[in-house]
């Protein structure tokens, strides 16, 4: 399965697979995930509050390496923990809203691929890494055992996201996320006159 089928089957059928290869890959196999990630975005936006973040494609394409590089560590019974820092890179530069957007097209599997890495010859390691990245991407790790995150004033300050954030919150009920008053703020905002139907027992540490 090269690159684009693997996004494909990553966003619309939850079963993906990957190939034993970890050259990198080439330039024809990047364009075609660059088109299948440009699609996911155009299909996304229309659910995303406001105004949308412009895509990105270096941050959606590093995104759909780390998640595929990430499923190789899961099922090839080959690769030790040594390979992990070398096939999980972070995203070079700043998390600016765009990135942190597209990125999360492919990002927002990261707590499904984190419990499937439980299967993992090399589980604890590779759980423990995840989080760390989890931590550095708090847009797209809501609900995900991650004690502290990165500072979150680039998603708050933009609308759409700092929204799809307080969403994403509520619907995951990730309370360790309320201890920046911000963030609980926003969330109350969004759990509006329905806080009750929607989290039964919201009681913010801070707001």
């Amino acid at each position: 399965m090269d690159l684009a089928e693997f996004i494909q089957s990553l966003t619309r059928e939850g079963n993906p697979n990957v190939s034993a290869s970890l050259a990198p890959f080439d330039e024809q196999t990047r364009q075609d995930a660059n088109k299948m990630l440009l699609t996911l975005y155009l299909q996304d936006i229309p659910d995303m509050p406001g105004k949308a973040p412009v895509f990105n494609q270096d941050a959606a394409l590093w995104a759909a390496t780390f998640i595929y590089r990430t499923m190789q560590l899961v099922q090839l019974p080959n690769l030790s923990t040594s390979d992990i820092p070398a096939l999980l890179t972070d995203y070079p530069g700043n998390k600016s809203p765009d990135v942190i957007y597209s990125a999360d097209l492919c990002l927002r599997y990261l707590q499904d691929i984190y419990c499937l890495a439980a299967k993992s010859a090399i589980a604890a390691p590779l759980q423990e890494y995840l989080r760390q990245i989890a931590a550095k991407w708090p847009f797209s790790s809501t609900g995900m055992p991650v004690t502290d995150t990165t500072p979150i004033s680039t998603i708050m300050e933009d609308k759409s996201l700092a929204t799809a954030y307080a969403d994403r919150i509520i619907v995951s009920r990730d309370a360790q996320r309320l201890k920046i008053p911000e963030v609980a703020r926003a969330v109350k905002k969004a759990l509006g006159n329905y806080q009750e139907i929607l989290w039964p027992g919201f009681n913010p540490p801070a707001i």
